[in-house]
């Protein structure tokens, strides 16, 4: 019989420390799934931070390197894209979390803010992409989004809008023994 494999969920998220939800003892946080997930799965509660800064973070969580390794010391500025090469990719000469999981038989996806160079090559590590064109936010309304092979602006709010897309992921259901379910318990 084969062994089934966990299902990974990496919220990883901008400017939200951790002792802001309810699981750990935040009254004032109104983060119902969060806390839900946090009593049915792994919560994890120390962490490194290598850089205060998006870009080198997420480099640094998505290639185990620390960014003396990868080389991004700061977050990327789009200002400067057009010296960018086409399609550039900060981190695609190094080994990834999301290709080692693929390796693995596991699908990824990428649902938010990549920042990490072009965000058309984001396809190049994530099967599923749902990402914003620019990745330093300028504003939270009216965002060009990637969403697989469509290219569209949404009018609302990214942040809505990225969870919605979350819930309505097929990454993120899962056969329970009640049936298909998903991390929201929908």
């Amino acid at each position: 019989m084969a062994t089934k494999k966990p299902n990974i969920v990496m919220i990883y998220v901008d400017n939200h420390p951790g002792a802001v939800m309810g699981c750990v003892g935040n009254a004032e946080a109104y983060t119902p799934n969060l806390d839900r997930l946090s009593k049915e799965a792994t919560l994890f509660t120390e962490a490194y931070c290598p850089n205060s800064m998006c870009s080198p973070c997420r480099a640094s969580v998505l290639t185990g390197l620390m960014p003396s390794q990868h080389g991004i010391h700061t977050w990327i500025d789009e200002d400067f894209k057009d010296d960018w090469p086409d399609n550039w990719n900060a981190i695609k000469e190094f080994d990834t979390l999301p290709a080692k999981l693929a390796g693995e038989g596991y699908d990824t996806a990428l649902i938010g803010k990549y920042h990490l160079g072009n965000a058309e090559s984001a396809t190049d590590i994530f099967k599923k992409c749902v990402t914003m064109q620019i990745g330093h936010v300028q504003s939270f309304y009216k965002n060009d989004i990637i969403d697989g092979d469509e290219r569209y602006k949404h009018p609302g709010h990214s942040v809505d809008f990225f969870t919605d897309s979350l819930s309505k992921s097929e990454f993120l259901s899962f056969e329970t023994d009640s049936g298909l379910s998903n991390i929201y318990g929908e």
